[in-house]
């Protein structure tokens, strides 16, 4: 109910809801949509909503290099059976150099990290999770689905358990797009077709 109050908002870049911890975090351009009003959309869906935090990400500031060097990793976790686990599991990637940001999910039982591969790479994200007592696997999705062809861009909801593709229907067809997903020892099921999007 909450995410679909965001749903063609401008100024939404990106968002997660986390059912444990009972926040949401949402990527916004402030020009268009300011942290009160995102508050404003939440209570208008029936919730209180509070703002927790707000700041500026320095995505804009960073040269066009460095940004290629920025990977988002989806890793399946065995294991986790409380709010305390994801804490645990948290805790292993707090000042941890290259790590951008991450959220893990319970139900979903998968972590989603964005960060730094010259700094930190999906090897390493699995030893630290390993370290904390819980068995991982890489899932590296989105950079996969990137680097084939037609594939425009590839957006994982953990919240949702969705992945949002753009593709070239004439270079990459569904099909292909099940099946990079379904390597990846991920279930996949198309939810939604549009032209060029796909909900899966």
């Amino acid at each position: 109910a909450v995410e679909g109050g965001f749903k063609d908002v401008p100024g939404v870049k990106h968002f997660s809801i986390s059912l444990l911890s009972e926040r949401a975090v949402i990527e916004h351009d402030p020009t268009l949509l300011s942290a009160e009003q995102i508050a404003e959309i939440i209570e208008d869906r029936g919730f209180d909503a509070e703002i927790v935090d707000t700041g500026k990400t320095d995505k804009a500031t960073k040269a066009p290099e460095r940004t290629t060097n920025i990977a988002v990793t989806t890793v399946a976790i065995e294991g986790m059976t409380c709010g305390a686990c994801t804490s645990a599991v948290e805790g292993g990637f707090e000042g941890l150099a290259g790590v951008l940001k991450y959220n893990t999910s319970l139900l979903a039982e998968r972590a989603v990290i964005t960060h730094d591969v010259t700094k930190l790479s999906p090897e390493q994200i699995l030893e630290t999770i390993d370290d904390r007592g819980f068995d991982a696997a890489a899932q590296a999705l989105e950079p996969s689905l990137l680097a084939l062809p037609g594939i425009d861009s590839a957006s994982v909801s953990l919240a949702t358990s969705r992945l949002t593709v753009t593709h070239q229907p004439d270079v990459i067809g569904l099909r292909w797009i099940v099946e990079a997903v379904e390597a990846h020892v991920l279930n996949a099921l198309v939810a939604d077709n549009r032209d060029n999007n796909a909900q899966l």
